[in-house]
């Protein structure tokens, strides 16, 4: 009799060959790009081109949110489309999906719904654990090098952010072993932490860097992250979210070296890391927050009449000026893709970091 394992395997390489009709089912805003790949713009659905599936070759059924830094085949792809990332409700859903024979009795059956909530509470409990696991930031450790390293001098601030922790060994599946990493919460409005956002690194001769873990494996999301954000700075005033004075200035940046970066020029404002563009678009703010400034990044392959990514974010800035709140887009030179290249390009060069006026926003005293 095949064993679970087994048969997740089997369901993952079903759909996988049937990843064209899969790809359209889970993501119907998408588009086909070259017969070759059916691109979106995020897990959740939006148009754009953040995430390619491939429709043909060797790795047929194989996708990749380059956003989100989070990948796999058919089956996690139904899995974090359509369940948070619940593989065992994912493999019950593609089994219906593919017609494959009840495996189930019907006392089993009866039981299905409570034990979906079970599989969900567990997944719940894994991200808290991650989350417990991890250590505080201190000087030094691998986490704190691996920022230097990106140009980020955490010392400068005088804190490290509580959203970000370091786990000393967290267990990564694509290579079947464990690495150091750096782990974010993801946390919604209310402080309820929904996902953590994982950086696998690696020790070498040259200091810390990102695990060498292949199609972008050393990021990923564990997690629900639309709508969340990794709080990163408090700001001037290092309140609370829920606490903010009346008036903050807002910056919002997609990835968190990125969005450190900005702190480490404007470390009055209050900063948080979306993790992407789509989740951008849903981020809930409250009515404090009058002035958001968006961390926007260089397109490397600029079409005619502008990219995916840039009518998103055009989306995303009309979505905050009909909320009836100042926003601010400001981009790094066009020679870098975003503000923390510069910031390592400038710490390469031993220049100092020329960064563009953004203005003055309350309270900020540089």
């Amino acid at each position: 009799m095949p064993s679970l394992s087994d048969e997740y395997r089997e369901v993952a390489r079903r759909l996988n060959e049937r990843i064209d009709q899969l790809a359209e089912d889970l993501l119907p805003r998408g588009r086909l790009e070259g017969r070759r790949w059916w691109r979106v713009g995020s897990l959740a659905g939006e148009e754009g081109q953040s995430l390619a599936v491939e429709l043909r070759g060797h790795k047929r059924g194989r996708w990749f949110d380059y956003a989100a830094g989070i990948g796999g085949d058919g089956l996690d792809l139904v899995a974090q489309v359509k369940f948070d990332g619940n593989k065992r409700a994912a493999f019950a859903w593609a089994r219906d999906w593919l017609r494959m024979p009840e495996r189930e009795s019907s006392a089993q059956k009866a039981q299905k719904a409570p034990e979906h909530k079970s599989n969900n509470d567990s997944y719940a409990r894994s991200i808290k654990r991650i989350w417990l696991e991890a250590r505080r930031l201190e000087r030094g450790d691998p986490v704190d090098r691996y920022l230097q390293k990106r140009g980020i001098e955490l010392a400068q601030l005088g804190r490290a952010p509580r959203a970000l922790r370091y786990h000393p060994g967290l267990w990564n599946s694509q290579t079947r072993r464990r690495w150091p990493a750096m782990v974010a919460a993801i946390v919604t409005p209310d402080g309820a932490m929904t996902a953590v956002h994982c950086t696998w690194l690696e020790r070498d001769s040259f200091g810390v860097t990102k695990a060498p873990i292949p199609d972008g494996g050393a990021k990923r999301t564990i997690g629900a992250y639309a709508g969340g954000c990794i709080p990163l700075w408090r700001g001037a005033s290092n309140k609370a979210w829920s606490q903010m004075p009346e008036g903050e200035v807002l910056m919002v940046g997609e990835g968190i070296e990125d969005t450190l970066s900005g702190v480490l020029n404007r470390s009055a404002w209050r900063a948080v890391c979306a993790v992407a563009l789509s989740s951008m678009m849903a981020l809930q703010l409250p009515a404090q927050v009058r002035t958001l400034v968006i961390l926007a990044q260089n397109d490397r392959y600029p079409a005619a009449g502008g990219s995916d990514a840039e009518r998103l974010l055009r989306k995303v800035v009309k979505r905050w000026l009909d909320d009836g709140r100042e926003v601010r887009v400001v981009k790094p030179p066009i020679f870098v893709k975003d503000w923390n290249e510069l910031a390592v390009w400038c710490r390469a060069e031993k220049f100092e970091i020329a960064w563009a006026d953004w203005g003055k926003g309350e309270g900020d005293d540089r």
